[in-house]
């Protein structure tokens, strides 16, 4: 394993330590290698300003790292090889690892830029040194990383499996249930009441399968299989546009297999073959 995640708010950035930098919801890329991952000194040189905030991450490879945070008005110099780009235009051409540290370090900035004064009183927060929390200077409350959990489930119906096309999604494209857990639910019970408010269908016989770690902001996806249990597809016509029943030879365009709906669906299909 590459990176081994820390946390010391004394630890400060030196020239040769790792670092990922972020302006606004996107990061720095390198243009000629398309590297996310920079030695710190690197990106002062190429930068010009100092971030407005270094978030000590973890160890990359033994190597201290951190979030460099910039301004989201930042402009970046013309002669200098870097871009800004958003971290899902990465998906699938950086390996995992990598993706998720960046991802660690897009959630992190996120949490600092809204967090940035008390939700109480209005007063300035500031990064502690024990743990990872931001307190206000003035009556004290404390701000943690939030994440949202999720659910994500590919319903099955002997040979097929149920996708749909979300608003969102480009023409033709077509993915597995998902929505976030409201207060007082289980992630079983999230699921059961996504597909039923989404599609119309009842499931039953919830099988957990892995998670994932979604920073679109900051979410974690808990993928599931379902089995098809009762009622004929009605899509709401506010999320859901249009969904189907589909058979293993016959899928429309779907997600990437290294996203957890791609992961879902390709384990429907590995489960298909063995029907025969």
């Amino acid at each position: 394993m590459s990176f081994e995640p820390e946390f010391d708010g004394r630890i400060k950035a030196s020239g040769g330590d790792w670092a990922i930098g972020v302006i606004g919801s996107r990061l720095l890329m390198d243009q000629v290698d398309q590297a996310l991952l920079f030695r710190c000194a690197d990106l002062y040189d190429l930068v010009f300003q100092l971030p407005v905030e270094q978030l000590y991450l973890g160890r990359w490879q033994g190597t201290p790292c951190f979030a460099f945070i910039y301004s989201a008005d930042l402009e970046l110099p013309a002669d200098v090889p870097l871009a800004a780009a958003g971290l899902r235009s990465r998906l699938g051409l950086v390996d995992d690892e990598l993706f998720h540290l960046a991802g660690r370090a897009q959630q992190l900035a996120h949490w600092c830029e809204f967090h940035r004064c008390c939700g109480r009183c209005g007063g300035p927060t500031e990064l502690q040194l024990h743990e990872r929390v931001l307190a206000c200077s003035r009556c004290g409350a404390l701000y943690y990383p939030r994440v949202a959990p999720c659910v994500i489930g590919i319903v099955v119906r002997d040979r097929t499996c149920l996708l749909a096309h979300n608003v969102n999604f480009k023409d033709g494209l077509y993915s597995v249930i998902a929505g976030f857990i409201e207060p007082g639910e289980t992630a079983e019970q999230a699921l059961i009441r996504e597909i039923r408010e989404e599609t119309g269908l009842e499931v039953d016989q919830l099988e957990y399968i892995c998670s994932q770690p979604w920073p679109f902001p900051s979410q974690l996806m808990l993928g599931f299989v379902a089995r098809y249990k009762a009622g004929e597809i009605c899509v709401d016509d506010v999320e859901i546009t249009d969904a189907q029943w589909f058979a293993p030879d016959a899928l429309p365009a779907i997600p990437p297999p290294h996203t957890i709906s791609g992961k879902l669906i390709d384990i429907f299909l590995q489960r298909a073959s063995l029907q025969g």
